[in-house]
């Protein structure tokens, strides 16, 4: 699970040792086999406040796609980048979560929703070069 936003992105511009913001995950568990034996990785995003999948994967090692991102504290109809990371979410069958601050801004937000996962040229590239290079979901 990646968690994004300007918060977890400055988390882990200031973090030190041995705060869990400094480590590559802020939490891992594995769930023993008599309960299924899953696991969960959360992992703060250090690359951007917004997280982008095409520059990320373009510019790191990273080659697999998260299972869920979740945006602290995102405000996204005050923010313009935000449509295209609804957008490629949306077309990568990718879950996201978005906490607010205010329940205004949450308001504000589900009445610009539409309009910010418009499924754009932008996106369709996007996903595309994504599935190219077999990072896909």
């Amino acid at each position: 699970m990646v968690m994004f936003g300007a918060r977890a992105f400055e988390l882990t511009k200031i973090a030190k040792p041995p705060s869990p913001a400094s480590k590559p995950y802020v939490f891992e568990c594995a769930a023993p086999a008599a309960c299924g034996s899953g696991s969960i990785r959360i992992r703060l995003d250090n690359t951007a406040k917004l997280w982008d999948p095409v520059t990320l994967f373009s510019t790191s090692t990273q080659t697999k796609m998260p299972d869920v991102l979740i945006g602290l504290n995102a405000g996204l109809s005050q923010y313009r980048p935000w449509g295209k990371v609804l957008s490629l979410s949306r077309a990568l069958d990718l879950p996201l979560a978005v906490t607010e601050y205010s329940r205004m801004g949450l308001e504000d937000d589900e009445e610009m929703y539409h309009n910010m996962v418009a499924v754009t040229e932008w996106t369709q590239k996007s996903v595309q070069s994504l599935v190219r290079r077999g990072l896909g979901r």
